[in-house]
């Protein structure tokens, strides 16, 4: 996957305890699968 340097260092700033950028990665996509579309509020 390719991703800027900037977007590297923001996932890089969420990480938990001992996270990769992968796992983050992954993380706020299942987080944002699961949310109800802003249309259905």
């Amino acid at each position: 996957m390719k991703m800027s340097p900037a977007a590297f260092e923001a996932l890089k700033a969420l990480r938990n305890g001992g996270e990769t950028v992968r796992e983050v990665v992954e993380r706020l996509i299942f987080a944002a699968a699961c949310k109800p579309p802003a249309s259905s509020r």
